[in-house]
């Protein structure tokens, strides 16, 4: 009785929701004649965390507020310093090339800002905030810690919106037990692995993992996503620990040669100290490649892409000893295309084929003309049916790769995920080899080196496996090319870590981090290093920002989960390593998120 009372409850919480989720979209679609009113509303919603629910109507806001108030770059309004301000922070935030000169009619001729403005205090919280945009990341801080921080804020505010309000206390509560039962069952996970009395030496940091992931994607449409990325940052963390601050020279050399190998015959070869680890490693992967085949079938696109859309693909029925064609008539299906026309038109099987692939010629000739613009719905909904379709031309172009998945299917998932782990790995064996050789590296080897290390191109490809079919192989081979975005991010967490967490890392044993590199190179004091460290990592910001203006190279989505990470860094690499000490900061933070719901 009692769980059913839970789940009566979670039903009608769930309906408020949807309902309190109409209201807000109403006032976000309304027509008006001036979309500026909108510009507290937009900003309201996301601070609030609820901007998930409502993406393409603030999109469609936003893109009507540049069209009719940017002109050339420039923000052309008459309004005070706070409306200003916000709309010139909002339209950076949502990628929008604008000028900071429009905060110039505030300053006297000195440059400085009018002493007038002292008394606005709205005016100059709203300035600060646009001003830390400039030089700084986007919006910093991480939206479920922005979310509960300015519920509290924003219910104080007389003139906050009461639907809004509840909308976001609500959407906030329901978003933390669906969180806090993702974080019960990696923990489980972990604690079945029994990695704290197998392996010691390994940090026991799986709640701290779990945190990190959900700083890259909150939403629950994500929840798999979590789960796969949970479960690697947790056997990431014992293979870096292992190259760091266990294994011999010898045995790391060993352990390296099998994850390039990537054989689980290869435990045979290696010493008992360093066994689970690879074990582990390669039983995960296992069990995610497992999972991805596994949701794949579960996808209704994909039974509608083996059931219904046969004659849609290139080369389908090329190889009759070996195609989908023979393995169906084989076990006894409903007629294909080809039956039906060799029956129709008493043709041979050749003269079928030939026509199928006409037909498929002429529907991508379709396919193409719908995704000219002006589109009959937004590009993102026909990006997926789109993809179904490329999906099914690459797999099933020689053989039925769906219900064998062997061969390409199982080649392809395999190098998605394991290319970038092997690179990480020879990236540690670099760093074990230069420790063990006592080589300082100079500060160019250090940032080639460290910038694989530290992981992050390895969790942004890793984060994309969980997504979708949002994702194209186009996404991948970005990703996988050391972009501009990607390194500036890598390079700036990796120099944050290195501030916060130099002085117990060289306690334990551990490769030159960049202060000392750049002490040796130099013959500079530490403190001239941090300032240069700190130098780079203000750089790599504003490369960061400037990736993130339209046109980007991938879509906003993609963007997001390393710019996630990047948050993550900023927000609890900035004074200590709070990951490894994971006290103050960390603990509060998590204890807000998953433990103190928001009181309705």
């Amino acid at each position: 009785v009692f769980l059913q009372r839970l789940q009566e409850l979670d039903h009608d919480i769930e309906a408020q929701i949807e309902t309190l989720k109409k209201e807000v979209s109403k006032m976000l679609v309304s027509k008006t004649e001036n979309p500026l009113t909108k510009v507290d509303l937009i900003d309201s919603i996301s601070r609030l965390g609820v901007n998930y629910h409502f993406e393409h109507e603030i999109d469609e806001v936003m893109q009507q507020i540049y069209k009719n108030y940017v002109v050339n770059g420039e923000i052309n309004i008459e309004a005070n310093l706070s409306t200003v301000a916000v709309l010139f922070r909002l339209l950076r935030q949502h990628g929008f090339h604008v000028s900071p000169i429009v905060l110039n009619k505030f300053k006297n001729l000195q440059g400085n800002f009018n002493e007038r403005l002292l008394s606005d205090v709205e005016g100059m919280l709203s300035l600060y905030e646009a001003s830390h945009m400039m030089v700084q990341a986007l919006h910093k801080n991480l939206p479920r810690l922005e979310a509960r921080r300015y519920i509290s804020i924003y219910e104080q505010d007389p003139s906050h919106n009461e639907i809004l309000l509840t909308l976001a206390k609500l959407d906030f509560n329901k978003l933390q037990n669906l969180h806090k039962k993702e974080f019960g069952n990696i923990c489980k996970w972990w604690k079945e692995l029994d990695v704290s009395s197998k392996l010691p030496y390994v940090r026991d940091r799986i709640v701290e993992c779990c945190f990190w992931v959900l700083a890259v994607y909150f939403e629950p449409q994500y929840s798999q996503a979590r789960k796969i990325l949970s479960k690697v940052f947790g056997i990431t963390l014992i293979i870096d620990d292992t190259y760091d601050a266990y294994g011999t020279i010898d045995e790391l050399e060993l352990l390296t040669e099998a994850i390039e190998r990537w054989d689980i015959s290869c435990l045979d070869d290696l010493p008992e100290s360093i066994k689970l680890p690879y074990k582990l490693l390669i039983n995960l992967y296992e069990e995610i490649e497992q999972e991805m085949i596994k949701e794949e079938g579960k996808s209704c696109c994909i039974k509608y892409s083996i059931e219904e859309v046969h004659i849609f693909f290139p080369n389908y029925y090329q190889h009759p000893e070996t195609n989908i064609f023979h393995f169906e008539q084989k076990r006894g299906h409903v007629s294909s295309f080809l039956e039906c026309y060799m029956n129709q038109y008493d043709e041979s099987r050749e003269a079928a084929i030939h026509e199928c692939q006409n037909r498929i010629i002429d529907n991508w000739k379709d396919i193409n003309e719908e995704c000219l613009m002006p589109t009959k719905v937004p590009m993102p909904f026909l990006r997926r049916p789109f993809n179904l379709a490329c999906f099914m031309d690459v797999f099933y172009k020689d053989e039925d790769n769906f219900t064998h998945s062997g061969g390409i299917m199982k080649t392809s998932i395999k190098a998605l995920l394991l290319d970038p782990y092997k690179k990480s790995v020879r990236a540690y064996m670099t760093e074990a080899k230069w420790f063990n050789n006592n080589y300082k590296p100079t500060i160019e080897e250090y940032l080639h080196v460290s910038a694989i290390s530290c992981g992050y191109s390895l969790m942004t490809i890793t984060s994309y496996i969980g997504m979708g079919d949002m994702v194209t192989e186009d996404i991948f081979k970005w990703a996988t090319n050391e972009p501009k975005f990607l390194r500036a991010i890598s390079i700036g967490g990796r120099l944050m870590d290195d501030i916060a967490s130099n002085e117990f890392e060289q306690k334990r044993g551990h490769v030159s981090s960049f202060l000392e590199c750049y002490m040796n190179q130099y013959d500079e004091s530490r403190e001239a290093a941090i300032h240069e460290c700190q130098n780079r990592i203000i750089d790599n910001w504003k490369d960061i920002n400037e990736e993130c203006l339209m046109p980007t190279k991938v879509p906003m989505p993609f963007l997001r989960r390393p710019f996630n990470l990047a948050c993550f860094m900023d927000v609890f690499y900035k004074d200590e390593d709070n990951f490894t000490h994971s006290g103050g900061i960390m603990k509060t933070s998590i204890k807000a998120l998953l433990l103190d719901p928001v009181p309705i």
